[in-house]
């Protein structure tokens, strides 16, 4: 009932029907049970969407006890705890956190279900974000190519996937100063988010912002004005 409800976007709902589960499961089960990580968890994902947090964070690391007790360093769902903290610390601005959890993350990924899985490509495209935003723009270059290649692969070139990774590595590419390339994944991004969201999506909006600041970067202020007024349009 707490999904359903984080589903509608009644996160207080959530939050509550998640903690009734969790005293339910506590009570029931003891405090080492799996199913009682599995309740933190759900109230981790929620107080984030709350913007709780220290509360997300906390209710992220007991779950990430319990299941590190109970299934082992090298379960995918300790994988799953790690990424979900690495998340809210980047959200704290603990960036170098952030890249830790990332990290520990990607390698049970990468062990468990091999080099070319969607879950290892999401571990490279959080570490790329976060590599950026410690100023390392060449490791975030190599994270987000990473990442658009196994999503290339699994999902096919006009998946949603695949246009944040272009956007993503077209801002690495403008930070870097290559902003001919940067215009050509913000280009992709664009054509993708056009065909699979529709021309009125905020991603749609963001893409020709983006590519506005890459026009003006270039010296084309003709192009970078008519993306920047595309983007306006739709925001």
């Amino acid at each position: 009932l707490g999904t359903v409800y984080r589903n509608l976007g009644d996160f207080q709902q959530a939050k509550d029907s998640h903690a009734r589960a969790l005293d339910i499961r506590l009570k029931q089960l003891g405090p080492d049970h799996v199913d009682v990580a599995t309740s933190y968890n759900n109230l981790g994902i929620v107080y984030r969407d709350l913007g709780d947090l220290q509360q997300a964070k906390e209710n992220y690391t007991r779950a990430l006890d319990i299941r590190l007790k109970q299934l082992g360093p090298d379960h995918v769902n300790v994988a799953a705890s790690y990424n979900n903290l690495g998340i809210v610390y980047k959200d704290i601005g603990d960036f170098q956190q952030a890249k830790e959890n990332y990290t520990r993350a990607l390698d049970i990924f990468v062990k468990q279900l091999g080099p070319d899985h969607v879950n290892v490509a999401t571990s490279y495209n959080n570490l790329g974000t976060v590599y950026r935003n410690l100023g390392d723009f060449q490791q975030a270059k190599d994270s987000h190519t990473r990442a658009l290649g196994i999503r290339l692969k699994q999902l096919g070139p006009e998946h949603v996937d695949v246009a944040t990774s272009n956007n993503n590595l077209g801002t690495v590419y403008r930070d870097l100063g290559d902003f001919q390339q940067a215009k050509e994944n913000y280009t992709r991004a664009l054509d993708i988010y056009v065909k699979q969201l529709g021309p009125d999506h905020v991603n749609v909006g963001t893409s020709y912002d983006n590519l506005g600041t890459v026009y003006r970067n270039l010296g084309d202020f003709q192009q970078a004005k008519d993306s920047h007024a595309r983007a306006l349009d739709i925001r």
